[in-house]
């Protein structure tokens, strides 16, 4: 599976790693077993592993000063959506959690459970409006302060 292969050093950095962890999280939610219960649930899990820790990166490095939340709150300042994406960074690191949770104490079964699936698929979901939240206010903040729209 394709991996977040270095630190983000720019805001795009950053959303083109967590697309391709959200990738990688999709990916792994549809893989079907092909080895014993147990050892493919650890494998899956190590698979997946990379996707909560770019999550945490991205949170980090949005939410540190001068990080890309506190450039968007200098530009713009403080929107309710700058706020919005401070909550979201607590609500998908819990629901990551939540995911990561499900799938350790899971059934040792053949494949993921329906309900696993759910989890998943919400987190991927949820990662991926987020994107869109961070998205807009960059996109706002580069019109602000370089003054054009294309």
């Amino acid at each position: 599976m394709s991996r977040p292969k270095r630190a983000a050093t720019t805001p795009t950095d950053a959303h083109e790693q967590i697309l391709l962890a959200v990738e990688t999280l999709e990916k792994g939610l549809t893989r079907i077993a092909s080895r014993r219960p147990r050892a493919w649930r650890q494998h899956l899990l190590r698979d997946l592993r990379p996707v909560d820790e770019c999550l945490r990166a991205h949170c980090a490095a949005a939410e540190r000063r001068g990080g890309t939340l506190a450039d968007v709150e200098i530009v713009i300042g403080r929107l309710s959506e700058v706020t919005v994406a401070r909550s979201e960074h607590d609500a998908l690191t819990a629901l990551a959690a939540d995911f990561f949770a499900t799938i350790e104490h899971g059934r040792d079964a053949a494949n993921l459970s329906a309900e696993e699936r759910h989890c998943g698929a919400r987190f991927a979901e949820a990662l991926r409006r987020h994107l869109l939240v961070e998205i807009d206010l960059l996109q706002i903040r580069f019109i602000l302060d370089v003054g054009v729209v294309d």
